[in-house]
């Protein structure tokens, strides 16, 4: 190959083709292994995301079901269509006026807070019912914890799963 410019002192210089082919097979291998590490991150980044929001969607279920089950005068566990109902009295900050019934009712994974019958306030998605892992249901009683219960989430969205179990205490039997 031809020399390209002239240095300082007299000699031609430059690059012959081998050596640019050598340069751009190495800044090919370099590209390659950068591309397959932003995939590799993008993937991940993607997956955490999914994991957090199942987390996010369980946690708040769990926080309005224990909510109603820890004020509540009778609780119904899951029955297949409904997840659990109950039975709560409403104060009206000088007695106790009447009964409120709710219901929590899974439909097409979004899982629904019904009071006294009404449509239904949203609470969480990609909650899967009915399913063995999605349950409320009484513990074991002992001296030390009575009317306790167990309840089981189960959310799936994407290609994952996400499971949790939490303990919740009635405290007005």
């Amino acid at each position: 190959m031809k020399r390209v410019f002239n240095s300082s002192n007299g000699n031609l210089q430059g690059f012959t083709l081998v050596e640019v082919l050598i340069i751009i097979a190495i800044l090919g291998s370099i590209m390659g292994i950068m591309a397959m590490t932003f995939g590799m991150v993008t993937r991940t980044t993607m997956a955490d995301t999914s994991q957090n929001l199942m987390m996010s969607q369980v946690n708040q279920a769990a926080s309005w079901i224990a909510r109603d089950v820890e004020s509540a005068s009778s609780v119904s566990t899951d029955n297949g269509t409904v997840l659990c109902s109950i039975q709560r009295y409403v104060w009206d900050g000088a007695d106790i006026t009447s009964s409120t019934t709710i219901d929590y009712v899974v439909t097409g994974g979004i899982l629904r807070r019904k009071v006294n019958g009404s449509a239904g306030t949203p609470v969480a998605q990609f909650i899967s019912y009915p399913d063995a892992d999605t349950t409320l249901t009484l513990a074991p009683s002992s001296p030390f914890q009575t009317n306790t219960y167990i309840l089981k989430l189960k959310t799936a969205y994407k290609n994952g799963v996400y499971k949790q179990e939490y303990k919740i205490r009635q405290r007005a039997p």
